[in-house]
């Protein structure tokens, strides 16, 4: 067994790697959400959710309108942010609602925060 330190040590390397991760992945949804229009296959990576619940959303009938130019699906940026501003005013099932005066926190909070929403 490594002595303590050295676990520490790999604990402090993974949680910088990690932080690091974050990091792209927050200026991934920036750059995604600064754009007028966002495609329908980077819709799950600016939600920060799964392909296979995106594709349960859309069969639901749910979430932004999509458009078609030459063969691929968009929505307007505008359109996804105003489904997702919905979706957090009504909540959901098994949802706790967020504190009144919560700060916004994650990826989508920074990047709509850009956007001046």
């Amino acid at each position: 067994m490594p002595p303590a330190n050295e676990c520490a040590k790999a604990r402090a390397v993974t949680e910088l790697e990690q932080a690091q991760l974050d990091l792209v992945h927050a200026q991934l949804v920036y750059y995604l959400l600064s754009l007028p229009f966002i495609s329908n296959r980077d819709i799950p990576v600016a939600l920060d959710i799964s392909p296979r619940s995106w594709r349960l959303i859309k069969a639901r009938g749910e979430g932004p309108a999509l458009f078609e130019i030459e063969g691929r699906m968009y929505a307007r940026t505008k359109d996804l942010l105003a489904y997702v501003e919905q979706r957090a005013a009504l909540g959901y099932a098994g949802a706790r609602p967020a504190p009144k005066n919560a700060p916004a926190q994650g990826s989508l909070a920074v990047a709509q925060s850009a956007q001046g929403a």
